[in-house]
């Protein structure tokens, strides 16, 4: 059947042929990469990869694609202390380890993480945050994943939450956590983004007019950040309250921009402090 297609389409020129291959899902592309030289070279070429990736983002019925990076899942094996870093790609099942990567864990010493696509240099990277135990700074490892596995080291002037690793929230170009900025003068909490193509933290302070700012000077509140239709979130838990807020920057990067989306006193959903909206339904009448 595929052959019989790849005959009738020979006589289409390569842009039309193009458009009809970028309408089809990946599992049926897999077939047709067998079919002729052509094809294989057509499907495997980054162009063709990333715009049937955008394709597939702008499919609003394919929530696959929020937990994956570019379509790959990046994650690690921990076997006698020892980590191996691999990258899935849950679609085709392919499956590859990377090789001479020193992405050290020590059980003991809390991480921050991160997997993402650099567009600008079509390079993936891998981040990896630590606090350091000598001074009020940060450690951050970029391991890019090129033709070449490369290595950068940078400190940054903050300090993240030492309860349990978190991942990184990619948006933008950018990886997002909760950090505090440690300073002489202050130590404010902020949601700080690490651009992946020039390696460079920003801190964009938490807004003002929340829970955050309790009166009640024993209240602990459990922040953490996500992405909820292209837009930047905030999530902001009171368990001794049972109160929950989830605020959305409008517009990236932009303070003023921030709205609260609602307020929720659900225990079932403020005694896990740690969470975050993945997925916001339009009620539809009828």
């Amino acid at each position: 059947m595929a052959a019989a297609a790849a005959m009738l389409m020979s006589s289409f020129p390569e842009e039309i042929q193009v458009e009809i291959l970028l309408k089809l899902p990946v599992k049926e592309l897999l077939t047709c990469k067998c079919v002729c030289k052509l094809w294989l070279n057509l499907i495997s070429s980054p162009k063709f990869m990333n715009d049937h990736l955008k394709i597939s983002i702008q499919n609003k019925n394919n929530y696959k694609i929020m937990f994956t990076c570019n379509g790959l899942i990046c994650f690690g094996i921990l076997i006698d202390a020892k980590i191996s870093i691999c990258i899935w790609n849950p679609t085709t099942t392919e499956f590859k380890e990377i090789q001479h990567c020193d992405f050290h864990i020590n059980p003991e010493q809390t991480f921050r993480g991160g997997f993402c696509y650099d567009s600008k240099t079509r390079d993936y990277k891998m981040v990896r945050i630590v606090n350091s135990k000598k001074s009020d700074c940060c450690e951050v490892e970029v391991y890019t994943f090129g033709s070449h596995l490369s290595k950068a080291i940078h400190t940054f002037p903050y300090k993240f939450p030492t309860r349990i690793a978190f991942r990184g929230f990619f948006l933008n170009g950018a990886l997002h956590w909760i950090s505090s900025f440690m300073s002489k003068q202050d130590i404010s909490n902020y949601i700080v983004s690490f651009d992946i193509s020039n390696e460079k933290f920003l801190g964009v302070p938490l807004p003002e007019k929340s829970i955050i700012n309790s009166e009640d000077i024993n209240t602990k509140i459990f922040t953490n950040v996500g992405v909820l239709g292209n837009c930047l979130t905030l999530v902001l838990v009171d368990k001794k309250r049972a109160q929950a807020e989830v605020w959305v920057m409008q517009d990236y990067a932009v303070r003023e921009s921030r709205t609260k989306l609602f307020t929720t006193t659900q225990k079932s959903i403020t005694c896990y402090p740690f969470w975050a909206p993945m997925l916001s339904l339009k009620m539809v009448r009828f």
